[in-house]
């Protein structure tokens, strides 16, 4: 059913897929090597592929030291420099995200974590680093090349 859905999408529309398991074991995940190579042939074939390493912002709760790696507080104020600079009330924000108010406002007051598909569009559309976003650098802007995709 997958195979048919991605050979009916395939150099007709996007699509985008997300996953933890390196394209090695998709043979493993299918039981049928075949079936992945030709699945990721068409999938692969024009792709962009972001690899994002590390430990999955998503589960925060189930990793204590991330919680201690990140600042939520400083996350929040960050974004709140985000508006200002962009003179973005928290609907135009919202909106440009693809996200509600409410999570706006949960997100500057350091009540949830910026989600990284946010944090990717902010890099994306306006220069923002990620690490400066969730607060890990004080690097507020990145140059061109260090753009997450092109």
């Amino acid at each position: 059913m997958l195979f048919q859905l991605i050979n009916k999408r395939y150099e007709n529309r996007s699509t985008i897929i997300t996953s933890n398991i390196h394209f090695d074991e998709w043979a493993n995940l299918f039981g049928d090597p075949i079936l992945a190579n030709v699945i990721l042939d068409r999938l692969l074939h024009h792709a962009h592929i972001i690899n994002i390493n590390g430990k999955s912002y998503r589960t925060i709760k189930n990793y204590p030291d991330l919680k201690k790696e990140i600042n939520l507080k400083e996350a929040g104020n960050r974004l709140k420099e985000v508006c200002k600079d962009l003179n973005y009330s928290n609907v135009k924000l919202a909106k440009e995200l693809n996200t509600t108010e409410s999570n706006i406002r949960k997100y500057k007051m350091g009540k949830t974590l910026i989600l990284t598909a946010f944090a990717l569009q902010l890099n994306q559309k306006y220069d923002y680093s990620m690490d400066w976003i969730i607060g890990k650098t004080e690097k507020k802007k990145v140059k061109e090349k260090q753009k997450i995709l092109n």
